[in-house]
């Protein structure tokens, strides 16, 4: 929540339950939104396709800033395996959060800067 918003929800002197209450039916608002939204589209591939290719981009991007002076064939391989790296790396923090005993547990597993 923005502390803005909690600064006036709290100014309205709404408790944190209130607050809270709120809080989720703005997410459950956004998530039928969503849902209205796909429903009316026709294509998906097309309605997604600008942010898929901005995606693309910034991986292709990071990988020429790593290895400026590689084929542009090289660059797209490299890239591909950021975006897995990218992908596992997420999952990884997805596992740890539903499973917060073992994210204690793992902590210290992170990976270093190299």
């Amino acid at each position: 929540m923005s502390r803005s918003r909690d600064d006036s929800e709290r100014a309205a002197g709404l408790d944190r339950s209130a607050r809270l209450a709120r809080t989720v039916d703005r997410a459950t608002l956004a998530r039928l939104a969503a849902h209205e939204r796909w429903a009316r589209v026709r294509d998906r591939s097309a309605a997604t396709a600008a942010a898929r290719a901005g995606a693309d981009d910034r991986f292709v991007a990071e990988a020429r800033r790593f290895h400026p002076g590689l084929a542009e064939e090289e660059v797209l391989k490299r890239a591909r395996n950021l975006r897995s790296a990218h992908a596992v790396r997420a999952a990884r923090a997805r596992w740890l959060k539903a499973n917060r005993e073992a994210s204690r547990e793992y902590a210290s597993d992170r990976p270093t800067a190299q």
